[in-house]
């Protein structure tokens, strides 16, 4: 586990190393209201070969990112490639997804809830933040 965020959504993550059992631990046994929930993204070293336990659904195995590197360089700030690890209650609020991205999600255990809403719903009515 290398970032952690507020499941608000609000601030900027922050960078900390801890063993997934600590992260187990705290999911497990918080009772607040937006436990935090971690993510990674840096996949070098020794994390490289966890990589090698999953592969993209045949639709999703075309990777925009993986083209060229000027691709690469035209999306700098991308985070195609992360896991996410919350517990009970972690979350994000309404949101379009950033940088251009289109995702892929699984759940490896547990279940994920989505709320969808029209594309012409109004911001204000489902409380979401800005664009």
């Amino acid at each position: 586990v290398t970032e952690m965020a507020a499941g608000h959504g609000f601030g900027k993550p922050y960078r900390v190393e801890l063993p997934i059992r600590s992260y187990v631990g705290y999911s497990t046994s918080n009772q607040v209201d937006w436990p935090f929930y971690s993510w990674e993204r840096k996949w070098d070293g020794a994390r490289r070969t966890i990589l090698e336990d999953f592969t993209a659904p045949k639709a999703f195995a075309d990777d925009l990112y993986d083209t060229t590197e000027e691709t690469r360089e035209f999306l700098p700030l991308s985070c195609h490639l992360f896991v996410l690890i919350g517990g009970q209650r972690t979350g994000s609020n309404v949101h379009q997804d950033p940088k251009w991205s289109s995702a892929w999600n699984t759940v490896l255990c547990g279940r994920k809830r989505w709320v969808l809403f029209p594309p012409s719903t109004p911001p204000e009515l489902i409380g979401a933040l800005g664009d």
